[in-house]
């Protein structure tokens, strides 16, 4: 009889110990699989951006097949402008004749002389 309670002390223990263990296969495998499907859709070269899906921090693209792919940034890169998203340009265009250029298309608005000179101070605002 005491064979018999040791014998299954040992198997019931044997079983608590495996029950605790992580079962991480079929994860992996789901896991691979995403990530093969999500280097495909970024390696192909003939993707178009969905404008109309644009956000303040985001870009959603399209390879034409139904598949998409969504870029998040951590910063603004869009402003809204009329309504809608527009890219934010940090390109310095002459808007004036007033000897200044300003960024073309930025929430911070700035001024920078086109010709420095010593006395000639930057404004930011």
């Amino acid at each position: 009889m005491f064979k018999f309670r040791k014998v299954i002390s040992i198997v019931l223990i044997i079983t608590l110990i495996c029950s605790m263990l992580p079962n991480y296969t079929g994860a992996t495998a789901i896991d691979d699989q995403s990530k093969q499907t999500e280097k495909t859709l970024q390696n192909d070269q003939n993707l178009e951006e969905v404008v109309k899906e644009r956000t303040a921090n985001s870009k959603t693209f399209t390879d034409g097949k139904g598949n998409f792919l969504k870029e998040i940034y951590p910063e603004e890169i869009h402003n809204k402008v009329n309504g809608k998203y527009e890219a934010i340009s940090e390109d310095l265009v002459n808007k004036s004749d007033n000897g200044y250029v300003e960024t073309e298309a930025t929430k911070l608005e700035s001024l920078f002389p086109e010709k420095p000179s010593k006395n000639q101070l930057l404004k930011i605002w």
